[in-house]
């Protein structure tokens, strides 16, 4: 039996919502957080980054990831320092 996967997407705009929409038609569960706008009808809304980083199996973070190297770009002000001290060890981050 295959096992459900969870994508969250943590910031990003328009380019993040045509691909949480191609995860979700794959069959995969997509939350985001953070986006610059509404990513999908399909996925879920997330509050916190902490509660986006426990729902993912795979965390997919925006292209470019940094505007300036602290912060997450179209994130609402996300630091990516957050992200990476926090994303559990069993987790994925991608890119």
């Amino acid at each position: 039996m295959k096992k459900s996967v969870n994508i969250a997407f943590i910031g990003g705009d328009g380019r993040a919502a045509c691909a949480a929409e191609y995860f979700y038609r794959l069959g995969y569960e997509v939350g985001y957080c953070r986006c610059k706008s509404d990513i999908s009808s399909s996925a879920v809304r997330i509050e916190s980054v902490s509660d986006a980083l426990e729902f993912a199996d795979a965390v997919l973070l925006p292209i470019p990831v940094s505007r300036d190297g602290k912060t997450l770009a179209y994130s609402e002000g996300v630091l990516l320092s957050q992200i990476i001290n926090d994303l559990p060890k069993d987790k994925k981050m991608l890119v």
